[in-house]
């Protein structure tokens, strides 16, 4: 990011820590790039402030926050396809959309003209098989046999 290349410290508070270290912010003079701000946004680097020196805590925090739900974001993706390839030796789905789909505003089943008449002829049938059944059974009980009926 600024390896070679002129740099300049910027102070928000004090310039060193307690411990004597030089605490300032850096960034690169050409084109102006604040350094930990883009370390920050790439996850390579943590927020750590002092008391005296916090003038860019909640931007730094920000965007470590953001970088920090960035990288989760992909770690998840990367165990649903993991977990999709161990499980029973499924495949993640690839799909897309085609077309949208319209809600119909009348039913597709149960259609009541099939069903009624399906009905009415089944009765029908059941109905003369009864009554056929009926007629020829009391036939025989009175000794006619089938030729007393027909």
């Amino acid at each position: 990011m600024a390896l070679g290349q002129p740099v300049e410290l910027l102070s928000g508070g004090a310039l060193a820590d307690p411990t004597g270290r030089k605490v300032a912010h850096i960034r690169r003079t050409k084109g102006r790039l604040w350094l930990q701000g883009a370390m920050l946004d790439a996850g390579m680097a943590q927020v750590r402030t002092f008391a005296d020196n916090r003038a860019m805590a909640a931007v730094m925090l920000e965007r470590e926050a953001k970088a920090q739900r960035d990288l989760l974001e992909s770690y998840l993706a990367k165990y649903r396809e993991a977990s999709a390839r161990d499980s029973l030796g499924m495949t993640p789905a690839e799909a897309r959309i085609i077309s949208r789909a319209i809600v119909s505003n009348t039913p597709a089943f149960p259609k009541k003209v099939p069903i009624v008449l399906i009905a009415t002829f089944a009765t029908l049938f059941l109905s003369a098989g009864f009554i056929t059944t009926g007629e020829l059974l009391a036939a025989q009980r009175r000794g006619g046999g089938l030729t007393s009926v027909l």
